[in-house]
């Protein structure tokens, strides 16, 4: 099987990034279902590993991103795991970023603004002088 070195975009988002080395095709394709599918970008084959059995592969991804997280990509006791990095889907290019073309935050996402006032408060300092 088949390790990488690569840049996780946590969330998705290109300012929350994460250099990770030893990742193997299956959690390439975990990380991806957790941040989304243009999250894992940067991905150079840095070596192989014995291959691993499905179950202790699984096993391991389970210790580490947790059951319902791996079962929503791999379902089943033994699944049948990529072993190279062919396998899995390419990833594309990012591009590079256009704030004209940003379209503003995703949803969930809290927005650099501050709330509203609700109601007459304490003056401003600006108000109160």
């Amino acid at each position: 099987m088949q390790v990488c070195s690569a840049t996780v975009r946590l969330g998705g988002l290109l300012t929350q990034t994460v250099f990770k080395e030893g990742l193997t095709p299956a959690e390439v394709i975990v990380l991806r279902g957790i941040h989304g599918d243009d999250s894992v970008v940067g991905i150079k084959v840095t070596g192989s590993t014995k291959t691993a059995d499905a179950g202790k592969e699984k096993a391991r991804l389970v210790s580490i991103y947790g059951k319902p997280r791996v079962e929503a990509v791999f379902p089943g006791a033994r699944p049948d795991f990529p072993q190279t990095f062919e396998q899995v889907a390419p990833e594309e290019e990012p591009g590079e970023y256009n704030p004209a073309e940003d379209d503003g935050p995703d949803e969930g996402v809290i927005a650099d603004v501050a709330p509203a006032r609700r109601g007459p408060g304490r003056p401003r300092k600006e108000e109160a002088a």
